[in-house]
């Protein structure tokens, strides 16, 4: 009898990460990557990709003058999704890209109603 064989990981759908208080991701804990939508208290949205969200946060935080994120003070997380392969939040990544604002807006606000800042989620690599 033929056995079905497994779906590759990279294959796998993508798993979305809703907010809770109890719970915080690991980015270090697997390869792959993230996708993220930072916004800023004007309502300025920022999509991004990558594989380290710990590392990427802090170098939004300190965003040097001149970039996007520093001229638009856009600095909190408020979505993200975690995938198993770094191409499938690239692909993710454009696809958001190439959405109208209204439907980033409902994306945000299906997993974050409040559009509370997710940062507190994401555990630094090291420290578990």
């Amino acid at each position: 009898m033929l056995r079905e064989r497994e779906r590759p990981k990279h294959l796998s759908s993508p798993f979305l990460f809703r907010f809770s208080e109890t719970f915080a991701i690991t980015p270090c804990a697997m390869k792959g990557g993230f996708v993220y939508i930072l916004a800023s208290n004007s309502g300025v949205l920022y999509t991004g990709v990558t594989a380290r969200l710990d590392v990427r946060l802090i170098q939004h935080r300190n965003a040097k003058p001149g970039t996007f994120t520093a001229k638009y003070n856009v600095n909190r997380l408020v979505y993200f999704e975690r995938f198993g392969h770094i191409r499938a939040a690239i692909a993710r990544e454009k696809q958001i890209k190439g959405w109208l604002r209204a439907r980033r807006i409902a994306l945000i606000e299906r997993t974050n109603p409040g559009w509370h800042d997710l940062a507190g989620t994401v555990i630094p690599c090291g420290v578990y």
